[in-house]
């Protein structure tokens, strides 16, 4: 499922602030300001909820261990 800002229509990975239900990119939040209403609290401008970076999971063994050993 692709996310799309809902002021430009641009792709975006992931928001950076929602309007009510509506996700708005980061590029347009800067460029409109909405970052920091949204910090204050402001309306229904709202923050989107922090995304962890895909990262190694300590769980699961290496598929090539081998590899990283050299």
């Amino acid at each position: 499922m692709k996310l799309y800002c809902a002021m430009c229509g641009r792709t975006m990975f992931s928001a950076a602030v929602y309007i009510g239900n509506e996700a708005i990119g980061p590029t347009c939040a800067r460029k409109h300001k909405l970052m920091e209403l949204a910090r204050i609290g402001v309306g229904s401008v709202k923050m989107a909820p922090a995304r962890k970076k895909p990262g190694r999971n300590g769980d699961t063994l290496d598929m090539f261990e081998e590899l990283d050993q050299e």
